[in-house]
Parts: C-alpha cells; structure tokens; sequence
C-alpha cells in the first residue's frame, strides 16, 4: 500500500487560494469521523502519486503524521484547465462492506488479432470488505481475436465469491469488430469485380 502525505487544512483556508499556491484539497470522511477530515496535497506530489494509484485503490494517508487506511472514492479533474480540482476518501474499517470500483486495464492492444479492439466499459462497481478490495482488472488483448466479446460476467472478479458487484453482468466490456481497413479493402475489391464485370 502507498502513502500519501498531506497536511491538514483549516476550513477557513479557501480552496481557489490553495490551487493558486500549488496545493489540490481533499476531503476523509467514514463511520468513526465525526466530521469529514480535511487535508491538501502538493499538486505536483498528487500526480506522481495518481501514476499508480486511482479511483477504487487502497492507501495509507497521511495527515500531519496521522495515518489513515482510505479509498480512494472520486477524483474531481477538470479536462479543460489539465488539473486536479480536488479528491475525496473513504476510511476503511476492517468489518465494514465498502462500495468500490475497479479499473478496467486492457495490455497488449496492439496485438488484437484479425479486428479492431472497441472497449465499452472502463471500470466495475462492487462491494467488499477491506481486505478483498481490487482496484484493477487487467485483461490481456494479445489472445482476442474478430468476433469475440467479454462481458463483466466473465470476468474472475465478478466469480469472486467474496465481491458483490453492481455492474450489470451482461454489459460489454470489450468486442472486437472488424478493421477499417479490411472494409475499405473489401469495399475496393467489390468495386474492382464490378467494374471488370461491366467491361
């Protein structure tokens, strides 16, 4: 598990005026917190941090020297400005069923065979208890070939007799489809055999 060490924000301290000076505002909130917790982080910190954590994972935060077990629950990212506008945790207590999401990671993609890969679902609502959490499902693409589709029920997660997921069973992960260029080829050559066929 990572850590992420923040510092402890006053509620006075205006979150447009923490952005100005490099810092992105969170929030820890849970069953034994009275009121929600509320900390910043370097911005800069917080990127390198997101590299390998997201949505959905399991880490240590650290507030001035107070440790927590948090999940990750939401990251507010603004598209346009290319930044993060703030990120929200769950503590995690051991005996508590907590709602997550796991992460859709496909590899090898460019090694789909005979098609297109097109993905339809990035991650998977479940609950579970802290220490069955998941926060990535990696799919291998290189053994994917035309016509084949994975849904959220074939997936070892959703077989997992210890997550209840949320995610409709039948929704599509991923299919691959036919390539663009093999219609545009099939398009020419019926156009080929047509015009020899006139002549």
């Amino acid at each position: 598990m990572d850590t992420l060490k923040t510092q402890r924000r006053d509620i006075a301290d205006k979150a447009k005026k923490l952005r100005r000076e490099g810092y992105v505002v969170g929030s820890l909130f849970g069953k034994e917190i009275k009121n929600s917790l509320l900390f910043k982080v370097d911005k800069l910190e917080l990127t390198k941090f997101l590299r390998n954590n997201g949505k959905g994972s399991k880490i240590t935060l650290d507030i001035d020297g107070e440790t927590h077990i948090a999940l990750i629950k939401s990251i507010d990212y603004d598209p346009y400005k290319g930044c993060i506008n703030e990120i929200s945790m769950q503590e995690l207590l051991k005996d508590e069923v907590v709602k997550s999401v796991a992460e859709i990671v496909i590899e090898n993609r460019d090694k789909v065979q005979d098609g297109v890969l097109q993905e339809d679902l990035t991650e998977v609502s479940y609950s579970a208890l802290p220490s069955d959490l998941v926060d990535k499902v990696i799919i291998d693409a290189s053994k994917l070939k035309f016509g084949d589709t994975l849904r959220v029920k074939d997936l070892d997660l959703y077989k997992n007799p210890k997550l209840t997921v949320h995610t409709n069973p039948e929704a599509i992960i991923l299919s691959v489809s036919a390539s663009h260029i093999n219609e545009e080829e099939e398009e020419a050559s019926e156009a080929a055999s047509a015009s020899s066929t006139v002549a």
